[in-house]
């Protein structure tokens, strides 16, 4: 929404996340007028199903509205004259398929070269770096700096779903569907969001545990060059400290969005490994 070109562009993307910040005023209203209102509280429910909901909503909120206003990644200026003791011509041997993914490549569009990784979003109208798909639920590319907020906010929206959906289910059974229609609707619609939701985080995990975008899934080789093992892979969005991984706070990734260690095989399938240089 932020990075798009025109103005028109701006306000038809904000229109999903005006969505997005209806359903959870509606899943908060039905938990609270459907589940708080309707049963008594105790200290177990004050700290296992309201306090938790809570905190989940706030760091939904949180880290939506980063995923949202933190640019992923672009080509910065200086990428057109990077020294070249920093570029890397790779050996002949080495399989060309496999090596052309971790290679630089040249963007039609911007006219420029680009790092490997980087593609370019005709939506934003720019080359995102380590970009993983154009998201209208956020109005931006999930790309480099901001890959973690997203997956965080999946989960933080499943997590907090499964609550307010299970709690209303569990009033229903035990008042054996004496109850209002508003818990009807928080269990249905809480439970429905927490499986898509909940799907989508478990699977953009795996991706990141396995180091690929969504894009590579699709194009890459059956042998994955960026794969350094799941701990290395999470580094480079999440980063080296535990808090980052739980909390949407202000991060530094590991590497800088250009440059990627890659193991690429040669003729005799055993791998090299590459790390801070540009392949060109």
């Amino acid at each position: 929404m932020f990075f798009a070109k025109s103005k028109l562009q701006r306000v038809s993307y904000s229109l999903p996340i005006l969505i997005i910040i209806g359903i959870w005023a509606f899943q908060a209203y039905c938990f609270h007028v459907g589940f708080m209102q309707q049963t008594i509280l105790t200290p177990e429910n004050m700290l296992f199903q309201v306090i938790p909901y809570h905190i989940l909503l706030v760091l939904f909120m949180w880290s939506h509205l980063l995923a949202v206003v933190t640019d992923p990644g672009t080509i910065p200026s200086y990428f057109d004259y990077i020294s070249e003791e920093n570029k890397l011509s790779l050996p002949e041997d080495l399989l060309e398929k496999e090596a052309a993914v971790a290679k630089m490549s040249f963007c039609s569009k911007c006219q420029r070269y680009r790092p490997a990784r980087t593609h370019h979003c005709s939506m934003c109208g720019r080359c995102v770096q380590r970009m993983d798909h154009h998201c209208p639920w956020v109005a931006n590319c999930v790309g480099f700096r901001n890959h973690k907020y997203f997956l965080q906010c999946l989960f933080y929206c499943s997590i907090g779903s499964w609550i307010s959906g299970l709690s209303c289910a569990n009033l229903v059974l035990e008042s054996k569907g004496d109850c209002e229609f508003v818990t009807f609707l928080g269990m249905g619609s809480a439970l429905g969001i927490a499986v898509v939701i909940g799907g989508l985080g478990i699977f953009h995990l795996w991706l990141l545990m396995n180091n690929l975008t969504t894009i590579e899934m699709r194009t890459s080789s059956i042998f994955n060059v960026f794969d350094l093992g799941a701990e290395k892979n999470l580094k480079q969005i999440f980063g080296s400290s535990w808090l980052s991984y739980l909390l949407p706070i202000p991060y530094k990734p590991e590497g800088d969005g250009m440059r990627f260690p890659v193991f690429i095989r040669n003729e005799k399938g055993e791998a090299s490994y590459f790390e801070e240089h540009i392949l060109v």
